[in-house]
């Protein structure tokens, strides 16, 4: 599932899973060269909180970092 979190910035989840680095190394030539803002795009992992609530804040906190 792709989800857009601002003007600049999606997020992706993903089940952990054993295909989890082959997805994540798609993404990163997917966004190779991507400038945003002056800036190479970034991809990292990030864990689900394990409440609905927890995720929330942590997707608020992502959309604005």
């Amino acid at each position: 599932m792709v989800g857009r979190l601002g003007v600049n910035r999606v997020a992706v989840l993903a089940e952990r899973d054993a295909r989890l680095g082959v997805k994540v190394r798609l993404l990163r030539r997917l966004v190779d060269g991507v400038d945003v803002r002056g800036h190479d795009a970034r991809v990292w992992i990030e864990g689900l909180p394990a409440s609905d609530l927890a995720s929330g804040l942590m997707l608020d906190e992502l959309a604005r970092a």
